[in-house]
């Protein structure tokens, strides 16, 4: 009998060594794992929301001197950098998931682009 016990748990023991497994891997891009991480490195996120105050306050200057023509971009400038806060904000969310991860990487990667070429084309516009 105790033979027989041994011979069935040996047999079970080697049927659940040869089961397939599926190798353990980290969360695949896009998945709906959560993952903790920050949008952009320090230094980037500094220098984008550096370029996103440079030019509020560059076009805004320009509103104070000639508010009629561009009392209405400044308003809408004001909203660049406090959207490239929340984005950042969001990126550090404990729930985040790889996908949106890589949404708001864009998203922020955006909003610092068009700062830095609406800077370059205040001179261009009259705005000095």
């Amino acid at each position: 009998m105790r033979a027989a016990l041994g011979a069935t748990v040996l047999l079970l023991l080697l049927a659940a060594g040869c089961s397939k497994r599926e190798p353990e891997a980290g969360p695949a891009q896009g998945s709906d794992v959560p993952i903790a991480g920050e949008v952009l490195p320090e230094a980037e996120r500094t220098r984008g929301t550096q370029a996103c105050d440079v030019y509020v306050k560059r076009l805004c200057g320009c509103a104070d001197r000639d508010a009629p023509t561009w009392a209405a971009p400044c308003q809408l400038a004001r909203s660049l950098p406090e959207a490239l806060a929340l984005s950042l904000d969001l990126s550090r969310h404990p729930d985040i998931t790889p996908k949106v991860l890589t949404q708001l990487q864009q998203g922020a990667r955006k909003l610092v682009a068009k700062c830095i070429e609406e800077t370059a084309a205040l001179d261009a516009k009259g705005c000095r």
